[in-house]
């Protein structure tokens, strides 16, 4: 099930940042698009709520530091990072700027390791270490 959200997921960030070029070519502020994006991903997860797997979730409750986290995150990632990707999109390269996005879960792991306490396979740095490379070689 994670894999098959990520993979929706992926599509709909890929499909966002194509159809974000040409409205912040077109002078979109990047505040109301990333507003407008958020906004659009909000009523996708809302809507996967009614899904009949949601009824399997946990319900305990939720640590505070854990709220802390889920604030920090939303503010960081979703406002200041797609804030700056919109403002990157109306004048940078589709290409160039989509594939640095695209680095963001590249970027996590060593976080994830951090938080869990539990380290990657293998298998993950290598494919980071490849994501690293290929968005080099893009880049240049």
């Amino acid at each position: 099930m994670g894999i098959g959200f990520g993979v929706i997921t992926a599509i709909g960030q890929a499909l966002g940042s194509l159809c974000a070029r040409p409205a912040m070519a077109a002078g979109v502020e990047p505040f109301t698009a990333m507003a407008v994006r958020a906004g659009f991903a909000a009523i996708i997860f809302l809507a996967a709520t009614l899904l009949p797997i949601a009824a399997l979730r946990d319900r305990s409750p939720v640590a505070p530091k854990t709220h802390l986290l889920a604030w920090g995150s939303a503010f960081f990632g979703t406002g200041l990072g797609m804030s700056l990707l919109m403002a990157a999109l109306a004048s940078g390269n589709v290409g160039i700027v989509s594939t640095l996005s695209s680095m963001t879960p590249v970027v996590i792991l060593p976080m994830v390791w951090l938080r869990t306490g539990v380290a990657p396979p293998k298998t993950a740095w290598l494919g980071a270490i490849i994501a690293v490379c290929g968005t080099a070689l893009i880049s240049l």
